[in-house]
């Protein structure tokens, strides 16, 4: 595999190449032993995974055209290594559908129009939504974790950071989207609802909300600034 010191081998899985990276994660994707086209989702050791493990029943009986399906959570037995990132063995990985699309904001970027836009949103919205009803957070809506195929039709993906509404969390999320309560490791559906506002400001708009200076600068911003009065 391009890239990498040699081929990733993730027991259970053949592994056809890289779909996207993150600063904590990488995504590849794969094929299982009956030959689903999936996605799999590579996490770096963080201190919540028992959070995720124990969400893993509500996450996979979640079923809805516009949200990812999530199959499977497992670890690895190896340590991992690819492209200079190396990953501990019993690493956690999501199992999901390998969803068609481009993110959002690489979608917007060719100045699509107010239909789209629209289909867009109410496609999020319904996302959520759904989730809410079954008592699940998402925690990280934003233009990257939406993908738009050519139709128009968005799945809102990355379960990863999701949580029961009841649940106990610290701060959760991607700064530039994230509810000034969620800052501190709170909030509840309207957390989710400032994520999808943010969202779709930033695919009309072609720039988050707050985007500019030090993290610091943008948690000020947040907080101190109404995303309406910048549209």
């Amino acid at each position: 595999m391009a890239g990498s010191e040699e081929p990733l081998k993730i027991e259970g899985f053949d592994v056809c190449g890289l779909l996207g990276s993150g600063a904590s994660s990488l995504v590849f994707a794969v094929a299982d032993e009956s030959g689903r086209d999936l996605a799999l989702k590579l996490l770096a050791r963080r201190e919540d995974d028992s959070l995720l493990r124990s969400e893993f029943g509500r996450l996979s009986r979640l079923d809805h055209p516009n949200l990812i399906r999530v199959h499977d959570i497992g670890r690895t037995t190896t340590e991992l290594s690819f492209a200079g990132r190396r990953f501990d063995a019993n690493t956690l990985y999501i199992v999901m559908d390998r969803v068609s699309g481009r993110p959002a904001d690489d979608y917007y970027r060719e100045n699509k129009g107010e239909p789209d836009l629209l289909q867009t949103a109410w496609d999020l919205a319904s996302a959520v939504e759904y989730m809410h009803s079954r008592g699940l957070l998402h925690h990280d809506i934003k233009p990257q974790n939406l993908l738009v195929r050519d139709s128009g039709k968005a799945t809102l993906i990355d379960l990863g950071l999701a949580t029961r509404a009841e649940a106990s969390f610290g701060a959760r999320g991607t700064l530039a989207f994230m509810a000034p309560e969620a800052l501190v490791g709170g909030g509840d559906q309207r957390a989710d609802l400032y994520g999808i506002g943010a969202t779709l400001f930033a695919l009309a708009a072609k720039t988050p909300p707050f985007a500019e200076g030090t993290g610091a600068a943008v948690v000020e911003a947040i907080v101190a600034q109404p995303v309406m009065r910048r549209f």
